[in-house]
C-alpha cells in the first residue's frame, strides 16, 4: 500500500520583505490572513449635489462700497459678507477740553494738547497698533508743528521736547486712559460707601487692564537685547552651569 502524502498549504510570500527575512518569518510564524476587505466600500450618498452660483457681494467692513464676487450655494441668502463680523475695531479713548484741563494736562508738562490730540488721532487711524503709530509719528502728513522732521526724514526734537520713543507713546496713551477712567468714575454723585461692589470691582479691573510702565518695558527690552547678543561661549557656559545646578 502506498502511504498518502500530506500536502502542506501553500504559504503566501510577503513581497515587501527580502527573501531571507521572508523565509525566517514563514518558518517561525503562521501567516496572518486578513478577515476583512482591505479597501472600504465606496460611499453612497442619498442627497444630490448642491448648486453653486457666482454671486456679487458687498462687505460692511469696507468704506469704498466695492463690489466683489465669489461662489456661494444657490440656496444661501445673507445681507452682509460673512467675514465682515471679524472686522473688529477698537475704540480709543477720547476727551473733551474740560477733561483735558482737569485730569490730563497735569500728568506731564512735556506734552502739549496739540501733540496729545495728534497721538490719539494716530491711535484711532492705526487701530492702536503702536508699532505703526511710532513708525508714522514724525512723517505723517497731519503732524503738527510741534512734531518736526528734517528734509532727510531724520527726526529732530522740537525746542526742548525730547524725541518720542515707542514706550513714550504707549506710556502717554495709557496714562490718559487711566486718568480719564478715574475722573469719569469720580463724577458719580453717589456716596462711595453706597456704591455696589460690582462698580468698585469694575473700576479696579479697568485700571488693571490699562496698566503700563514705560521704565519696566525699557528694562525688559534691554534685557532681551543682552540675551540675544550672547556669544557661543557664553551660551555654552550657561548650559554647563545649568547642568551642574541640576546635579546639586
Amino acid at each position: 500500500m502506498f502511504q498518502q502524502k500530506h500536502k502542506h498549504p501553500k504559504q503566501h510570500k510577503h513581497t515587501a520583505m527580502s527573501r531571507e527575512l521572508n523565509s525566517l518569518y514563514l518558518e517561525n510564524h503562521t501567516v496572518p490572513v486578513p478577515l476583512a476587505d482591505l479597501f472600504q466600500a465606496k460611499p453612497k450618498f442619498d442627497t444630490k449635489a448642491e448648486r453653486w452660483t457666482w454671486r456679487p457681494f458687498k462687505s460692511s467692513a469696507r468704506t469704498d462700497n466695492l463690489t466683489l464676487s465669489h461662489w456661494v450655494k444657490s440656496n444661501e441668502k445673507y445681507t452682509d459678507y460673512y467675514y465682515a463680523r471679524y472686522n473688529a475695531k477698537t475704540q480709543p479713548y477720547q476727551y473733551t477740553d474740560l477733561e483735558y484741563d482737569k485730569c490730563i494736562a497735569p500728568l506731564d508738562a512735556r506734552w502739549s494738547k496739540e501733540e496729545t490730540d495728534y497721538l490719539l488721532a494716530l491711535c484711532r487711524q492705526f487701530d492702536l497698533r503702536f508699532i505703526v503709530v511710532h513708525d508714522r509719528y514724525y512723517v505723517h502728513l497731519d503732524r503738527p508743528a510741534c512734531v518736526n522732521a528734517d528734509a532727510a526724514g531724520e527726526t529732530v526734537a522740537a525746542g526742548d521736547r525730547p524725541l518720542r520713543s515707542l514706550e513714550d507713546l504707549k506710556d502717554r496713551y495709557y496714562s490718559i486712559c487711566r486718568a480719564l477712567t478715574k475722573y469719569r468714575a469720580g463724577e458719580d454723585s453717589r456716596d462711595p460707601d453706597d456704591l455696589p461692589l460690582q462698580a468698585t470691582n469694575k473700576l479696579a479691573d479697568d485700571l488693571a487692564l490699562l496698566g503700563f510702565d514705560g521704565d519696566k518695558e525699557r528694562e525688559r527690552k534691554q534685557y532681551l537685547e543682552l540675551l540675544f547678543s550672547r556669544t557661543k561661549e557664553e551660551i555654552e557656559e550657561e548650559e554647563m552651569l545649568i547642568v551642574e545646578a541640576r546635579r546639586i
